[in-house]
This record gives C-alpha cells, sequence and structure tokens, in this order.
C-alpha cells in the first residue's frame, strides 16, 4: 500500500479546471495526495481522499486530468482522450493495457453519506488493492 509521501499537497475541486490552486485553503472539497514511489523512486502514482463539493459528472476526473494528473485506466480524460474511441472500436487490447494500466478507472468510492440520513461503506475492490500494493 502507497504510504504518505512527504510531498503532499491539496487541491480544489471546485476551483475551475486549468487555474492553479490557492494551496493555503484547506477548506471542505479537498483532495489530499499521497506519492507512490516506482522502482526508481520517483513519483509514479498517488493515492488521494477526494471529497467533492457537488454532484456534477465526471468532477473528479476532469479536475486531475486539467492539472496533468488523470486517472489511471480513464479511457476518456487519461493519457489520451483517443483511446476511448479505440477502446469502442477493438476492446480491450494490449496496446490500450499498456497505456492505461487497468481496463477501468482507478477510482472507488469507499463512502457515500446523505448528511443526517443515512451512509453507506464500501471496501477497496480487489484489483484496486492489488494495482495499489503493486502487483500488477
Amino acid at each position: 500500500m502507497a504510504t504518505p509521501s512527504p510531498v503532499a499537497s491539496r487541491l480544489p475541486l471546485d476551483a475551475p479546471p486549468g487555474r492553479d490552486p490557492d494551496p493555503e485553503d484547506e477548506g471542505d472539497g479537498r483532495k489530499k495526495v499521497h506519492g507512490k514511489k516506482s522502482a526508481r523512486g520517483e513519483e509514479k502514482f498517488a493515492l488521494i481522499r477526494a471529497i467533492p463539493r457537488t454532484g456534477r459528472t465526471h468532477q473528479i476526473r476532469v479536475h486531475l486530468s486539467a492539472i496533468g494528473h488523470p486517472i489511471v485506466g480513464d479511457k476518456i480524460y487519461g493519457p489520451d482522450q483517443r483511446l476511448y474511441l479505440r477502446f469502442i472500436e477493438t476492446g480491450w487490447t494490449p496496446e490500450l493495457e499498456q497505456r492505461l494500466l487497468l481496463p477501468r478507472h482507478a477510482l472507488h468510492s469507499a463512502k457515500l453519506a446523505i448528511e443526517g440520513e443515512r451512509e453507506w461503506a464500501s471496501p477497496l475492490p480487489p484489483d484496486l488493492a492489488e494495482f495499489c500494493s503493486g502487483g500488477l
């Protein structure tokens, strides 16, 4: 499992994509970034805790992509938007696996809550747990 990186940052999820966030603002809707080092020691992946302020579709995916950190496995907002069309045409291929690493988003909601009413929790699925532990 990834451990917290000494280089951590907080970014607003409600700022317009592409705009530099205010590093001093640590209000609601922030995500904390934890780096995961590759075998060569450089930061390659990050585990984040994102708390969006609204239910806007693709909010987390769009903002992370806009700052140059797309979610692993994201065919639309990932490293190349043409990969989604390729996936539609060909299905999952070795080339897509090499570029995206996972056949789905490495995005998981651990908790969903309706404030003051109800709350649901969900453990990390086995495929994401394996990816986070370096197994994939």
